[in-house]
């Protein structure tokens, strides 16, 4: 399961989180509300192991607990608009 969950990956507009792109702020609510609406995916906001929310545009790769002893990634893309 953690072979294939790391295959997937969700996009986060900026323009969905902010208006502008310097107030841009992403957090676990984001990413689980992207995961389901993009791959109907239900991820525990608390599940994802985010240390400071994401303030930039790029590609970042989450971890995600899934069990007690399985952690794996999920991509998040965040994109312009």
């Amino acid at each position: 399961m953690a072979t294939k969950f790391e295959e997937l990956a969700v996009v986060v507009s900026q323009k969905e989180i902010a208006t502008d792109i310097y107030d841009l702020t992403i957090q676990t609510k984001e990413i689980a509300a992207a995961a389901k609406a993009q791959i109907d995916l239900e991820l525990d906001k608390k599940k994802m192991q985010l240390s400071d929310p994401i303030k930039a545009l790029g590609t970042y790769e989450i971890p995600v607990k899934l069990h007690q002893k399985v952690t794996t990634k999920l991509t998040v893309q965040v994109v312009e608009g």
